[in-house]
């Protein structure tokens, strides 16, 4: 029932027109947006390179990725030597200039500026192509290859010794910037369009007699440029409450408020309701993360900086460095803090952002506006943005064809929430389609795919109040492999000895932290059960029974099912039995992973007052043709045995021998 479901939506969702709308954009493996993502797809390639970094680790490097991006959104960021700008420059006006690699190339303004003179500080973003990346690189690691053309991709990505080993793509960045080859960088020249929508008439590529071939444009302006991504993860978590909380005309905010509810009876604006669970949780007065709600950011930088700047969160403090009041035997360790910033950037940062463009969605449906979207370079419909930042742009589907039972461990099986739920779903047996295997594509997944067309289709139809109910199970799938990962890693820790305490107590930590609002929202008592035995900052015992049972009191209230989570699989039946000697858990103490049972649909009676007069009235008629189809059928009957039936037969009799 559940495979017929998700077929049924999927093909439903995918087949309905879309008012014009052209299905041209590159599917996104099962979703097909509406509009162009790909460069939103491309922040994982920046997750990538901060996982790349914390190999050695090199949190350093790691860092200044983490906060100046590299890959989504790549821009450089220029500053006027001599020359005479235009007096205004608008948002996304062309400007022109020669790449790194000889080709003539326009960009776009990335903001409106007026009063640029000698000295002073703009940004263009480079142009991406609309095609897929393709990953790992063709000349092997763990990278992207160039895009055909060339790439801007340089920020603070290392620049190796030889162009064999440096991980920056350079060939697209505006020639003599800083890259590899160039790394003091110098003088370059760029042009800004004059005419209406930039630069008009100019001829690009590598055979281009450059600027003049354009028709509108200003003088040549003499700049020095650095080359960065403007979209960054850290940027997902400082522009939290901005974006998701605070309601404009507030000072700060960057969302609408609620629209009237005569008129829009449905939830809509700031604060968003997936995100004040957290902000409620983490950021109450006197917290780090009150001025910016961002809870994620402090997390993961005070792994990076192994410091305790997240240690006075309202709840769900961490501590990395000694001093403070909590014990960090295992939190000051390297393989701590990796788990914190490798799983926090990506199950914290990306997660919650993703779910931030589903709820702006809801915002642009309800404004009528579904391509006006502030926040991005061009006219990018915010639903698809989610998708994007939930899957990344590494996973292809030849994930489904090439090793389609072991998607969580391919090559390009991805760095964003998807692989999540994919690399849980074999530990829980609740891969496939019916939730009960345990290779495959996660049963969540599976599940969202059409939830995220059917969004995509009825925000285009202009049904915005059915989008926040598809929103919240979408958020509901989305946190059941946090769940998934809390239960595993209290698990292990409780019944299992680790030669390795340190990482798994940081990853059952910040699987918590991905998860613990969510459940206190709930109930504060469950929350504190589950945060007091999986804080990095626990040096005593766990208890897995009590996490799981605090879980599970609360899976209603958080639309979660307990098949969808399913229970710890030793690969021939559920884990049971008794905690051995040498765990974090009780010696002796009785332990059962089994899933738990999902409620009875409960019996339903339904009055007239809960019913339209239309469908009273259905009812009314219904139930009159069918007493006057008894009547005739008793009257059939009557007929039939007094000897005179009302039909006769029409075949021929049967002749005699």
């Amino acid at each position: 029932m559940r495979a017929l479901a998700i077929a049924l939506l999927a093909n439903n969702a995918a087949a309905a027109p879309l008012h014009g709308r052209e299905l041209s954009q590159l599917n996104i493996l099962r979703y097909q947006p509406g509009s162009d993502v790909i460069d939103h797809e491309r922040i994982d390639l920046d997750q990538n390179a901060v996982e790349n970094a914390l190999s050695t680790p090199d949190f350093l490097t790691a860092q200044l990725i983490y906060q100046n991006g590299a890959y989504s959104k790549p821009s450089a960021v220029c500053t006027i030597v001599e020359g005479t700008p235009p007096a205004t420059v608008t948002k996304k006006d062309g400007v022109f200039f020669e790449s790194a690699n000889g080709y003539w190339t326009q960009g776009k303004a990335y903001a409106d500026y007026t009063g640029l003179a000698k000295g002073s500080e703009f940004l263009f973003t480079y142009p991406v192509p609309d095609a897929k990346i393709v990953f790992p690189s063709t000349t092997g690691g763990s990278l992207p290859t160039e895009d055909t053309g060339g790439s801007c991709w340089v920020g603070n990505l290392p620049a190796g010794t030889t162009t064999a080993n440096t991980q920056q793509a350079y060939g697209l960045c505006i020639k003599n910037s800083k890259y590899f080859t160039t790394p003091a960088g110098g003088n370059s020249s760029v042009w800004f369009g004059t005419g209406t929508g930039g630069a008009t008439g100019c001829d690009t590529g590598s055979s281009s007699a450059g600027p003049t071939t354009c028709t509108t444009v200003s003088a040549e302006i003499i700049v020095t440029c650095t080359n960065r991504g403007k979209r960054t993860l850290q940027g997902f978590s400082t522009a939290a409450k901005a974006k998701m909380y605070l309601a404009k005309p507030a000072v700060g905010a960057d969302c609408p408020a609620p629209k009237d509810s005569t008129t829009n009876p449905y939830k809509n604006g700031c604060p968003y309701t997936s995100f004040v669970p957290y902000f409620d949780y983490y950021c109450g007065t006197g917290s780090p993360c009150a001025a910016n709600g961002d809870y994620a950011n402090q997390i993961v930088e005070g792994a990076l900086n192994g410091n305790n700047q997240a240690a006075t969160l309202t709840n769900g403090g961490m501590s990395f460095a000694t001093g403070g009041t909590q014990d960090v035997t295992y939190a000051n360790t390297d393989a701590a803090r990796v788990q914190i910033i490798k799983k926090g950037t990506s199950y914290m940062n990306s997660w919650m952002y993703a779910i931030r463009e589903f709820e702006d969605a809801i915002d642009d449906c309800a404004n009528g506006d579904l391509t006006t979207n502030a926040a991005s370079s061009g006219p990018v419909h915010a639903w698809d943005e989610g998708v994007a930042f939930y899957v990344g742009s590494i996973p292809s589907v030849t994930l489904y064809t090439i090793d389609p039972n072991n998607i969580a461990n391919a090559p390009n099986a991805g760095v964003q929430p998807y692989l999540l739920g994919n690399k849980r779903c074999s530990n829980f047996k609740t891969c496939g389609v019916n939730g009960d295997q345990t290779d495959g594509e996660a049963y969540i997944n599976q599940a969202l795919w059409p939830l995220f067309q059917e969004g995509n289709t009825e925000i285009i139809f202009g049904n915005c109040a059915k989008v926040v109910g598809i929103k919240d199970k979408i958020v509901a799938k989305m946190t059941v492999p946090l769940v998934q990962g809390t239960l595993r890693y209290a698990f292990k820790q409780s019944a299992q000895v680790q030669s390795n305490l340190a990482k798994a107590k940081a990853e059952g930590a910040i699987f918590a932290a991905g998860v613990l609002p969510q459940v206190a929202a709930c109930s504060a008592t469950h929350a504190q059960t589950i945060f007091d035995n999986l804080s990095i900052n626990n040096k005593g015992l766990v208890d897995f029974m009590a996490v799981k049972a605090a879980f599970e009191a609360c899976y209603s209230d958080m639309g979660i099912l307990c098949s969808e989570v399913g229970g710890l699989w030793d690969g021939s039946a559920y884990y049971s039995g008794t905690t051995p000697t040498g765990t974090e858990g009780v010696e002796g103490s009785a332990f059962d992973a089994s899933p738990c049972k999902d409620p009875e649909p409960a019996m339903t009676t339904t009055t007239n007052e809960d019913l339209s007069d239309a469908a009273l009235a259905g009812i009314i008629v219904g139930a009159v043709l069918a007493g006057l189809l008894l009547v005739f059928v008793v009257v059939l009957v009557m007929k039939e045995k007094s000897g005179t039936p009302m039909f006769y037969s029409v075949q021929e009799p049967t002749s005699k021998q």
